[in-house]
């Protein structure tokens, strides 16, 4: 099959201001997907839908102060020991999508065990559904993090009761926009983000809320994004994110 070489995007900075990147239409998607009609998020109304991929799922690292330089990347340590204490004529494969996470493709009929044995390694904070679009070959994976925009009248004592409403802490506000900030929920996770950002989308005070998505991109696409955010530099309305250096994406299973 094919292998996908792709440019990794933090790309909530750019789906809230332009959408999901009027990204050209790919070739049909062959990946493993799960049909759910609740898996969308919401653009100026538009519902736009998702589906989970079943042959592949995202591990967020621990971030540690200090490292050894002569150790492996953390990508490369979790496939060794998934590799060897999973038994399969086609074992996980791990790719890198950033420093702080990975993406590991799951042979058919493993994840369940794939997904406990990545838990239990001590360098690894959590697992992270991975999502499509309909038609798409691509990665979408949802971190905790949703990207929200205040009305510019909205005072921070009325953004404070916003958030402690919702459930949300800020991590940090947006650089050049000082009415939008990142934030995580204390109770959600997974795909449950994008309910979240969904009913904030319907807060008053609230203009926008989207997940702070990361996506891989395919290099048929990553010329159109890349002059988009170039766009956005020349607008200057730039800081919302940043395009990451990364190594292949993991093919998706034969297997449909």
């Amino acid at each position: 099959m094919k292998r996908i070489t792709s440019g990794i995007l933090l790309t909530g900075f750019v789906w809230s201001g332009l959408g999901i990147f009027s990204l050209p239409p790919q070739v049909t998607a062959v990946a493993q997907t799960q049909e759910d009609g609740n898996l969308f998020y919401l653009y100026k109304g538009q519902r736009i839908s998702l589906n989970q991929r079943q042959d592949t799922i995202a591990v967020a690292f621990k971030k540690v102060a200090t490292r050894n330089l002569a150790a492996p990347p953390l990508y490369l340590q979790l496939q060794q020991d998934l590799q060897s204490s999973i038994r399969t004529t086609t074992p996980p494969r791990v790719s890198p999508l950033g420093e702080n996470y990975a993406v590991v493709s799951l042979p058919t009929g493993t994840r369940d065990a794939v997904q406990q044995n990545i838990q239990q390694q001590p360098y690894v904070q959590t697992t992270l559904p991975v999502l499509s679009r309909s038609q798409r070959q691509e990665i979408i994976v949802i971190p905790n993090e949703i990207i929200i925009s205040f009305d510019a009248k909205v005072t921070q004592a009325q953004r404070q009761t916003i958030l402690e409403q919702n459930n949300l802490a800020i991590v940090r506000p947006l650089r050049f926009n000082r009415d939008r900030y990142i934030v995580k929920s204390t109770v959600a996770t997974g795909t449950k983000i994008l309910t979240t950002a969904n009913q904030l989308n319907e807060v008053k005070g609230v203009t926008s809320a989207t997940p702070n998505f990361i996506q891989s991109i395919t290099d048929q696409n990553l010329q159109t994004a890349s002059k988009q955010v170039a766009n956005l530099k020349a607008a200057g309305d730039w800081g919302f994110g940043k395009i990451l250096p990364s190594s292949q994406s993991p093919a998706p299973s034969p297997q449909s």
